[in-house]
Order: structure tokens, then sequence, then C-alpha cells
């Protein structure tokens, strides 16, 4: 049992031996994480679903969205429809390069879309990373 000095004034420091870090999960290797976004037309939203689920993505969400530029502007790009789907995700670092080919063939074959990534610097515990990277046991 190891004993730790309190001091009678609260503004005086505490001495206390350093913290150990320990691994996350000795199972898993960790991984960087990214926040994938993808903007396609309206109601294909499901096919970007579908390659997301294939490259474990474990946590994702989607919004409707709107265009913003002036039917001129539409008519002369030859764009109809100004109603998107924004698709949010987390997905592992090393899957990101297959995921974008995938994305950018289901853009040649089917839709028109933006996407792109963004580093997730940090994440506060365990327990949240293992939710973010799909890593998490049954029943935890």
């Amino acid at each position: 049992m190891s004993k730790k000095k309190v001091a009678s004034n609260p503004s005086l420091p505490v001495e206390s031996k350093p913290e150990t870090f320990k691994s996350v999960d000795r199972v898993q290797p960790l991984s960087r994480l990214k926040f994938f976004i993808t903007i396609v037309n309206h109601n294909h939203y499901k096919e970007v679903l579908k390659i997301l689920k294939n490259h474990e993505s474990g946590l994702g969400f989607i919004t409707h969205g709107r265009g913003t530029g002036t039917k001129e502007i539409y008519d002369l790009l030859g764009l109809s429809d100004v109603h998107k789907d924004i698709i949010f995700a987390v997905v592992k670092a090393d899957q990101i390069e297959t995921l974008k080919k995938e994305i950018g063939a289901f853009f040649v074959k089917e839709s028109k879309g933006i996407a792109f990534a963004i580093d997730i610097s940090s994440v506060i515990g365990s327990s949240i990373y293992k939710y973010l990277s799909n890593t998490r046991p049954t029943g935890e």
C-alpha cells in the first residue's frame, strides 16, 4: 500500500508517484483515426454507407444539405439537384486509401460528390477509442 502525503494547505502540492500508462488493448493494435466526410446527391447515401461498412467504420451519421449556388450557376454547370446528403464517419487511417478508391469509383459510375478525411488528433479514454475505432468487444 502506498502512502501519500496530504498537505494541510490546499494550495501546496501533493507528493505522489508518477502515473504509468498501459496499452489500450493487448489484442487490437492502436490505429490512427480519421473523420471521413462524403457529400453526395440526395438519396445516394445508402451506397456510401455500404462502402464505409466494408472499411470497418464504426460510427457514422447522415445529414441533409442544400447547395448554396443560384439557379443560374446550376444551369450553367448542368447541375439539377441541389439537395445533398452529407455522411460523416470515423475510419481507421490504414483504410483511407482503399476507401478513397472505392468512393471515387462510385462517383464515376453512380453519383457526383466530394469526399475528404480529417485527422483526429486525440481521443479521451480507451472506451471512447474502442467505440470510435470499432474494436470494442461485444458486450462491453
